[in-house]
């Protein structure tokens, strides 16, 4: 007499869990310059302007920590992140 034994086991794929926005931005980011470009409504660039900013912005949590130096503070008030 011969046994025949099936065992079929199933699970569910492991779902690739992707970070949400808020976790991937933790932490420090540098900012070494700024760039400022403006198109027109063809796409053709219209104006465009680099400047040394230097800053970092800290993400931890639901808060932002905004570093510039002192020569660039005159971006901390006009600088948001949505």
């Amino acid at each position: 007499m011969s046994l025949f034994c099936l065992s079929l086991f199933s699970c569910k794929e492991d779902e690739d869990i992707q970070p949400s926005i808020k976790q991937t931005l933790q932490g420090t980011w540098e900012m070494p310059t700024l760039r400022d470009t403006y198109y027109d409504e063809s796409d053709k660039l219209v104006y465009e302007s680099v400047s040394e900013l230097n800053a970092e912005i800290t993400f931890y949590g639901d808060s932002t920590r905004n570093s510039f130096p002192e020569e660039n503070k005159h971006y901390y008030n006009t600088f948001s992140i949505y």
